[in-house]
Parts: C-alpha cells; structure tokens; sequence
C-alpha cells in the first residue's frame, strides 16, 4: 500500500468516524434532518427496528442500482460508509442517551445542531477527499446526473424530493 493510499484510507476512516456521531447529534436533537435520514429513522421507528438496521437494509437496494448503473463509483469507502454509518450513529445515540438528558431547551439543541452541522461537514470533506468510493445513497444523484444530462444541482436534488414525498 503507497502512502497516497494509506493517507487516503486514513481520511476515510476519519470521515465515517464522524458522520455516525454527527448524524446521531441531528437524531438527539429532533431539529430535522435530510430527508433519506429522515426516512430511514421514521422506517426504523414504523417497523421497531434500529436505525442502523434500517439504513443497511435499504443501502442493500441503493447498492443493487449503483452496482448495475454506476459501477464505477463502486471502492472501499462504498462498503464503509454502509456497513459502518448507521452502527456508529446508533452507538453514539445510544451513548450519549445513557449518560446525559438532552434538555428540552431550543438553546441547547441549537448548540447540539451546530456542532452536528460542523461534524457532517468535517465528515463529508474527509470521505470526498478520500476519493475511494461512494456511499449507496449518494451514488443516485451521480448515476442520475450522468444517465439523464441534467445537472449536478438537479440530480442531487432528485432523489431527495422523492423521498420527501414518501
């Protein structure tokens, strides 16, 4: 493995090393989240299953489409970001329920969701940095994007306005 590659993997480790907490920030704080999240916690709730398990089961579909439709967005941070996003954000959730009562306040949740904003976005530039493979979800807009000609923006939104009318 060159150094390139281990700095690489590294920054992806990083980068899920925090979105599982960061997420879990949003879902403590019940301040809204994006809308496949929001989706994969409602289904969780709905069915009275984890979160975690939730989020695998359906990357399972999103994978199926990025496997016959993108597979060049297929690497290593693929198989991270799934297997390991939901489990973290559940573990981290769980952890800090068990030892701190998030107060009911808008004060303190803002706080709580601000520091969520700042650790998503930390997480995002490292696993974009990374460079080595693209989560299920994500991989939509991109397959969208390339399949349709439409644009970035309006591939990246198409996926979400499905799944907000769900």
């Amino acid at each position: 493995m060159g150094k390139q590659t281990g700095r690489r993997l590294a920054m992806l480790i990083a980068g899920i090393g925090l979105m599982g907490p960061g997420i879990a920030l949003f879902k403590l704080v019940l301040m809204g989240n994006d809308p496949h999240t929001a989706l994969m916690i409602a289904l969780g709730n709905w069915l009275g299953v984890d979160f975690s398990v939730v989020l695998f089961a359906v990357n399972c579909l999103w994978f199926s489409v990025e496997w016959r439709l993108g597979k060049t967005l297929i690497g290593i941070g693929t198989f991270v970001n799934w297997f390991f996003v939901g489990t973290l954000a559940s573990l981290c959730e769980k952890a800090v329920l068990s030892v701190w009562m998030i107060s009911e306040g808008p004060g303190p949740r803002l706080w709580i969701m601000m520091t969520g904003i700042v650790t998503l976005s930390l997480a995002c530039a490292f696993c974009q940095t990374a460079d080595l493979g693209v989560a299920p979800y994500d991989a939509l807009s991109i397959i969208l994007s390339r399949r349709s000609g439409c644009s970035a923006g309006r591939s990246l939104t198409g996926p979400e306005r499905y799944l907000f009318l769900a």
